[in-house]
C-alpha cells in the first residue's frame, strides 16, 4: 500500500522548457512537492502546498484544458490519451506497450505525429498519468508487461 493518499502533477513553463512537481498528500493531512531539482519541501496540508504551486505559475496537469495545452506546445497529450483509451481494451490479457503503440499510430492527428514521429514518448507519458488515476492497470506477472482499460 502506497504511504500516501494521492498524487498529482504539475508543470510550468519557462518559455519552451517543461517545469515538473509532483504533489503527495499524506496520510497524516501534510503534504510534499518533489520539485525538478530532486528536493522534497514539506508542508502543513494539501491547501499550502497547492498555494505555493499556483504561486510559482504551475498547473495541475490533470487539468490542463486546450488552451494550457496550446500555451505549453502540450496540444498533444488529449489526441495520445483519446488514442490510448480506443485501443486499449477492458479484458484481459491487454496490450504490451509495443502492440498499444502500433494500434494507436493510425489514430493520431498527422499535424502532430507526422508518420507517427516521435508518437512513444507521449505514448509513455499518458500511459503512466493513465495508470497513475487508475484508469489503465498494469499485468505485473505478464511478461513483457500489459496493460488493460479499466471497465
Amino acid at each position: 500500500m502506497n504511504p500516501f493518499l494521492r498524487e498529482d502533477w504539475y508543470l510550468a513553463s519557462l518559455g519552451r522548457t517543461l517545469i515538473w512537481a509532483r504533489l503527495r498528500v499524506l496520510e497524516a493531512g501534510t503534504a510534499e512537492v518533489l520539485d525538478s531539482d530532486g528536493n522534497t519541501l514539506p508542508y502543513d496540508s494539501e491547501d499550502s502546498a497547492r498555494a505555493a504551486l499556483f504561486d510559482a505559475e504551475f498547473v495541475a496537469f490533470d487539468g490542463l484544458d486546450e488552451d494550457d495545452a496550446l500555451a505549453r506546445g502540450l496540444s498533444s497529450i488529449p489526441a495520445m490519451r483519446e488514442a490510448i483509451l480506443q485501443v486499449t481494451p477492458p479484458t484481459p490479457p491487454g496490450l504490451t506497450a509495443k502492440e498499444m503503440l502500433e494500434r494507436l499510430k493510425p489514430l493520431l492527428p498527422p499535424e502532430l505525429w507526422p508518420s507517427g514521429e516521435k508518437a512513444g514518448w507521449w505514448h509513455k507519458t499518458v500511459q503512466l498519468d493513465l495508470e497513475a488515476k487508475g484508469i489503465l492497470v498494469r499485468d505485473e506477472q505478464s511478461k513483457p508487461l500489459r496493460w488493460r482499460r479499466v471497465a
